[in-house]
């Protein structure tokens, strides 16, 4: 599908505008909506992209990676619960992929240095591990 090469391309606008010709088309194509999800998450546009990995999970519980690029979605819009539910999710249903629980420690570990700056803003160490998670990540 060309909206998927455009993708890969970096051509983020023209794939959102052929994946959204390929859903008005085929309105319940669960790749449509989550490619498109991933190109609205590349330009930033977090909203947009929660809507389709949400409309991809309506329609299709078991589509594991939903779980997984919501979690990013949710962690890039600092809404850690729900970021780490989505990893957890992600990890019942793929209990061997590294990367889900690294991605959930990062957002456990960056909601608890939170907490501790919002607890003590003089303590440094929070300001400086929490910097070098979101570099990480």
């Amino acid at each position: 599908m060309r909206g998927c090469l455009y993708l890969e391309l970096k051509k983020y606008r023209e794939a959102i505008a052929d994946l959204t010709s390929a859903i008005t088309i085929r309105q319940h194509d669960v790749e449509s909506y989550f490619y498109r999800s991933e190109a609205y998450a590349a330009i930033n546009s977090f909203s947009s992209a929660l809507k389709d990995l949400v409309r991809v999970i309506e329609m299709n519980p078991m589509y594991n990676n939903a779980y997984f690029k919501r979690g990013n979605v949710y962690a890039a819009l600092n809404e850690y619960d729900k970021a780490i539910a989505d990893y957890t999710q992600f990890i019942k249903i793929e209990p061997n992929c590294a990367d889900a629980y690294y991605m959930r420690g990062c957002v456990a570990a960056i909601a608890d240095l939170n907490e501790v700056i919002r607890i003590d803003p003089e303590y440094a160490d929070a300001y400086s591990k929490r910097g070098y998670i979101y570099k990480e990540k």
